[in-house]
């Protein structure tokens, strides 16, 4: 796609001023004016303005307005310069009334409702010049109408498209007929300025599609920014409308919001790096940024398709900024619930079904870490927050569980744990602190409160219970306990283990004494298994002795289909326009490249360049947005079968926005710390 380079002279004008702009229609001047009535207008020009009688000059401009205010000196004098530009005259006399036998010397002033009736019959007629002429008028008057529009706010919008529908329809059937480009070149002959040829015609026609677009996104952004969707997307719809063979709509919205996205960039970046530097105005940065970077997420939102790369571009760098403000400020301050609050405010940003997900994610841990710091706030036993007046105290309880037989009558092992709790000062003085969750919990779980079991506890273990005899009242305990308190659970639980082990190893000697007689008929199955398999070793070898003489046939085959391969940096090229955006590219030794530089919209190759391995090449590009892929290999067969059989494919896991001026230099091997990845594909997908 051409872009707005010096070459491509009709992007430096197609914008929705295109007839405000234009000096023949500025200056009251017909296209084929010479030099000397050129120097006449400017004369008469200056005179007016040192009288102060400059409004009469300018009264003639289209489309009328009596509220207009005279252009500026500077305005005047940038519609004279563009005149001695021979590119920009020829630019503006496309968009500009065209001379016929009735009227040779046309100019705004003579345009009136029966001159264009007049192009109405005749354009029916399939009359090019005057189909032409209606064209322009017809595209002048819809831009009036857009710009009206966005100034007062109301018109019918049936009336605006049918308005649009016709001038599109006007143009269409105007550019695509070869006597028009030939009558352009005609001009450019006339002019007979040594600085222009006969590819200048050829340039303008390349570039009327594209250029032609550029005024519609343009509209559509200011509508967008108006908060006019309905009139923004009738923009967007009035490109898919004109010439739909010859432009693309995707590459013209890329290039548009080029700059949209590099701003947001911008200012993402300095968020982020304002946020690295003071993690704990993190929060601000990210609010301030959500306001910044609104506008430009609104307006893609409005015009671009979800699926549109420029659009997931600008919302996945304001997604990943505003996250990296969030998680650099919650991870500092600990403040989850200002965190948890703009979180939820991410939802809206979010442009894929993973950032989507990724913010549930962060919700769900900013509520966890939020209720966890909430809790640890508050007493947990009477649950009021912490005070000067009344805070926070540490209480250690003693418990005593797992208690079991020892090895000697009436002798008895536990266990021993101490827990540090944290309560308020009124807690810690009341007599039902043992309440406290954390030792109710372990006294559910079995333990009790104590330094050691009594021996009430002991005697129920034992189940040795006194016995009441009649008339003599029954002892407390029958004889002194004997406790062993043990200290190490570690060595309790390791005896366990070797007890279960044991229990496990006998129960597989007993499986294996029961199943012999089956584990020795496997044995002799396997035996026999083994000898058709080595009988059948040979079979196999002689097959594939057989299958190598195939492949040294084919491989006989591909000798025949070798060639010379091209030169180190060999470029062809498949687009038109300039390419002034460099691009350099570094190979590894062992095999050689062939890189393809693909527009991933369309699919369609841009330039491609034969490099030898170990070497590097430094090739220009059009500006634009591409994929590169590349095949590798050693032996060349051609571009049609590349390195043959044994060719690799592979593919950039990331798209290159070249600019002009600005490109990139990419190593096709790998380095450390590197920053771009690639996949492989298939032959198919390359």
């Amino acid at each position: 796609m051409p872009t707005a380079d010096s070459s491509n002279v009709l992007f430096k004008i197609a914008h929705p001023d295109l007839y405000e702009r234009n000096p023949f229609n500025l200056l009251n001047l017909p296209i084929n004016a010479t030099a000397r009535d050129i120097r006449r207008c400017k004369e008469d020009i200056e005179a007016a303005f040192d009288a102060g009688t400059e409004a009469e000059e300018f009264r003639f401009v289209l489309p009328v307005d009596a509220n207009r205010r005279p252009p500026t000196r500077e305005a005047v004098n940038e519609a004279f310069e563009a005149l001695n530009e021979p590119e920009l005259r020829i630019a503006y006399a496309l968009f500009w009334f065209w001379p016929d036998e009735r009227n040779p010397q046309i100019k705004g002033s003579d345009i009136d409702e029966r001159t264009v009736v007049s192009w109405g019959k005749t354009a029916s007629g399939f009359g090019l010049v005057q189909r032409h002429n209606l064209a322009v008028y017809k595209h002048l008057s819809a831009l009036s109408t857009d710009k009206g529009l966005q100034k007062q706010g109301f018109c019918d919008a049936l009336d605006v498209f049918a308005q649009w529908k016709e001038t599109i329809e006007l143009w269409n059937a105007t550019v695509k007929e070869a006597d028009f480009w030939h009558s352009v070149s005609e001009m450019v002959l006339a002019l007979n300025d040594p600085r222009l040829d006969y590819r200048f015609a050829r340039s303008l026609r390349d570039q009327f599609a594209f250029a032609f677009d550029q005024i519609n996104v343009e509209l559509a952004i200011d509508f967008a920014k108006a908060g006019r969707e309905a009139e923004a997307k009738l923009q967007v719809e009035y490109m898919r409308l004109s010439q739909p063979d010859a432009d693309d709509v995707e590459g013209t919205f890329d290039d548009a919001f080029g700059g949209l996205l590099r701003q947001t960039e911008a200012i993402c970046k300095a968020a982020q790096d304002e946020t690295d530097k003071k993690p704990q105005e993190g929060l601000l940065r990210a609010k301030i940024l959500i306001t910044q970077t609104s506008e430009p997420l609104r307006i893609s939102r409005i015009i671009l398709e979800p699926s549109a790369f420029v659009r997931n571009a600008i919302a996945t760098t304001i997604f990943s900024a505003v996250r990296h403000c969030l998680v650099a400020y919650g991870n500092t301050t600990n403040d989850w619930n200002g965190c948890l609050k703009l979180c939820k405010d991410l939802k809206s940003i979010a442009e894929t079904p993973e950032q989507v997900k990724l913010v549930a994610s962060d919700c769900a841990i900013l509520e966890r870490n939020k209720k966890a710091k909430d809790e640890e706030e508050r007493c947990p036993f009477c649950g009021q927050r912490y005070s000067p007046s009344n805070p926070r105290q540490s209480q250690t309880f003693h418990l005593w569980g797992n208690l079991r037989k020892g090895t000697q009558f009436w002798q008895v092992t536990y266990s021993q744990r101490s827990l540090e709790v944290s309560m308020c000062k009124s807690c810690a003085t009341n007599p039902n602190r043992s309440c406290h969750p954390d030792v109710k919990n372990l006294i559910d779980a079995g333990w009790h409160l104590g330094d050691r079991p009594l021996a009430d506890d002991v005697n129920v273990l034992w189940e040795q219970r006194p016995i009441a005899k009649p008339g003599v009242s029954s002892p407390q305990s029958v004889r002194p306990v004997s406790v062993c308190k043990d200290e190490s659970s570690e060595q309790q639980a390791s005896g366990c283990i070797i007890g279960a082990i044991k229990i496990i190893l006998r129960f597989i000697l007993a499986v294996l004494l029961r199943l012999s007689p089956l584990l020795i008929i496997i044995f002799l199955l396997y035996c026999c298994s083994n000898s058709s398999n080595s009988k059948s070793s040979s079979t196999a070898s002689r097959s594939t002795a057989n299958g190598s003489q195939l492949v040294r046939e084919d491989e006989s085959l591909w000798q025949t289909r070798m060639q010379t391969p091209p030169a180190n940096g060999t470029v062809r090229r498949f687009h038109y326009g300039t390419a002034d955006s460099p691009l350099k590219v570094t190979t590894s030794y062992g095999v050689n490249y062939f890189v393809k530089i693909v527009n991933p919209y369309t699919g369609s190759t841009i330039v491609d360049v034969y490099i030898v391995g170990g070497q590097s090449v430094e090739i220009d590009v059009p500006s634009g947005t591409y994929e590169i892929r590349y095949a590798s290999g050693k032996n060349w067969y051609g571009h049609k079968y590349l390195f043959g059989p044994r060719t690799s494919y592979s593919k950039t896991n990331r798209y290159f926005t070249f600019s002009k001026g600005s490109g990139y230099e990419i190593t096709l091997y790998k380095v450390r710390n590197g920053n771009l990845s690639t996949s492989t594909i298939s032959a198919e997908d390359f």
